[in-house]
């Protein structure tokens, strides 16, 4: 079916975001939001900066770094991507000066050089923009920030004064964090990227970042989250690792705590020749192959999330087309993007040049329309058990990190 274009008849002309006839989830619903157009990014970064230093100089609601910590910032080296430390959560441990991650160079762009991590973009604006026009593209398609039922326990004022906290795993750029905390002044937001490309400066007093690796971090206690955010990992972590997110998960929840995904199966459906061989099969393989890494993995995370030993599961499906129907252009454009990114090293694996894999890229906005390819966006979340759950011990949880730190794929 991929090879052939479809005839209009074995095809709707229109591929809206489209979702199962019933809802399982018992989310609160924003309604739709227009998108806005394929310039989204730029106008959207522009109005974000314009808006939060807006904000920062007429309310103490915001806050920025001191210049102490600017002054530190300066007299590091340029290649060393710094964590600034004044504006973490008193709950935070600063990363000593031998965790301070480097950033190495590839044709030019940055990526970064935390320990084992396999996630293999750059941490450059470049991406940063990318990530943040999938930001919306995810927001419109599933009407919102969040599809948990948390809304109104993050408005809460606890009587004993205890806040709502929140995790945003993978925060990247950290614009969902951002707009969380904004929303929800009342609760306390949490970004973690291996990567630090979030605000350091301008930010909502309720939002902390930090530079680590989920995997490996020990810098929140046990049961300290009510509720966690994971978007768009699928190229984060090998299949080994993926069990072991899970029960780090678990380990940061309290009981009852809600997680929720949201993941895009990257192989895409119906797709063109080029298409087909690009993506679904070289850019699979070889990350499969090289990375352990398994991208498909979003069409059986209902699976992961309920053997992990979570409960109350529920889960959304959601078509976009890929260059055709409501949101198309956006999402094959984003695809071209990450194509052109992966391909720094994904080009040389394969076999492909820098022009070549170029041509590929521009067959590959032709046939998305032409044979009416589309993708598939997972959204899951679930609870941890309120009781009768037996997280792990001390010891295994050491014993799981000693794992990671030594485990070479």
């Amino acid at each position: 079916m991929g090879n052939v274009p479809p005839t209009p008849a074995s095809r709707s002309q229109s591929l809206p975001v489209t979702r199962p006839p019933s809802e399982t989830s018992s989310t609160r619903r924003y309604g739709r939001q227009s998108l806005p157009s394929t310039n989204i990014m730029q106008s959207a970064k522009k109005r974000l900066r314009k808006n939060l230093e807006q904000v920062r100089q007429s309310t103490p609601s915001f806050r920025s770094v001191s210049s102490t910590a600017d002054v530190l910032s300066q007299q590091s080296t340029p290649s060393v991507c710094n964590s600034d430390t004044s504006y973490f959560h008193p709950n935070y441990k600063s990363l000593s000066s031998d965790q301070l991650v480097n950033t190495i160079s590839q044709q030019n762009r940055p990526f970064h050089n935390f320990g084992n991590a396999k996630y293999s973009l750059p941490c450059d604006e470049e991406e940063q923009d990318r990530m943040m026009t999938l930001h919306f593209l995810v927001k419109h398609m599933f009407n919102g920030n969040f599809s948990a039922p948390v809304s109104h326990l993050m408005n809460e004022k606890r009587p004993n004064g205890e806040k709502f906290n929140v995790l945003d795993v993978g925060c990247g750029p950290g614009t969902w964090t951002l707009e969380m905390a904004t929303e929800y002044p009342e609760a306390d937001f949490y970004g973690m990227d291996i990567a630090e490309i979030y605000p350091k400066t301008i930010k909502p007093a309720n939002s902390f970042f930090l530079q680590d690796d989920i995997l490996t971090c020990t810098q929140f206690k046990d049961e300290m989250f009510d509720y966690i955010f994971v978007r768009h990992v699928y190229g984060c972590f090998s299949v080994v690792e993926w069990d072991i997110l899970m029960k780090v998960l678990l380990r940061l929840l309290k009981p009852g705590g809600y997680v929720e995904f949201r993941e895009i199966n990257p192989m895409v459906q119906d797709p063109g020749p080029i298409t087909a061989d690009i993506v679904n099969t070289l850019f699979i393989t070889t990350l499969r192959t090289t990375r352990n890494i398994d991208p498909a993995l979003a069409q059986h995370l209902t699976s992961i999330i309920t053997n992990a030993g979570f409960a109350d599961l529920h889960h959304e499906l959601v078509k976009v087309g890929s260059g055709w129907g409501e949101c198309g252009d956006i999402a094959l454009n984003n695809l071209a993007s990450a194509i052109k990114a992966y391909g720094i090293w994904l080009g040389p694996a394969i076999g492909i040049n820098t022009g070549e894999l170029e041509k590929r890229i521009g067959i590959i906005l032709e046939e998305g329309p032409l044979y009416r390819s589309y993708f598939n966006w997972h959204m899951a979340w679930a609870r941890k058990p309120q009781s009768n759950y037996h997280g792990d011990n001390a010891a295994e949880w050491e014993g799981i990190n000693d794992f990671i730190h030594g485990y070479v794929e």
